[in-house]
């Protein structure tokens, strides 16, 4: 699969009640991308290589992660991870769930232009973990 490269090191166990929530995510946000919901189902989530990434245990609004004013401002991105540095990466539910990452020093939203794979590739990529 796509993600084989990935999962060779990092062992994940996806248990089947990991799978139910990922269909869930899946039938509550239809036009989430495809290779999220593959990711999840084939690697699951938590940290990255050497952890300096974390992908959510599901989508976060950004009032769980940010403050009110913030979270406001945010508050049509669904994020899914973050860098442990304050950098997160989210998809815009406002335009067609493009994969974007708000910048900790001025709440800024960054369209990537990348799909959530190439994302995911680009962080093992700067670790070195191929």
């Amino acid at each position: 699969t796509a993600y084989e490269i990935l999962t060779c090191d990092w062992s994940s166990d996806v248990c089947s009640s990991d799978l139910a929530e990922v269909a869930c995510l899946a039938q509550k946000y239809p036009q989430i991308p495809a290779d999220y919901i593959g990711y999840l189902r084939e690697v699951g989530w938590g940290p990255i290589g050497n952890s300096t990434y974390v992908i959510y245990r599901g989508l976060m609004n950004a009032d769980a992660i940010y403050d009110a004013k913030d979270a406001k401002e945010l508050s049509h991105i669904l994020f899914f991870g973050d860098d442990f540095s304050g950098y997160c990466g989210g998809f815009d539910t406002r335009r067609h769930f493009a994969l974007v990452e708000v910048q900790p020093t001025d709440m800024s939203c960054l369209d990537t232009g990348k799909s959530f794979e190439d994302f995911i590739k680009e962080i093992f990529r700067r670790q070195g973990a191929h």
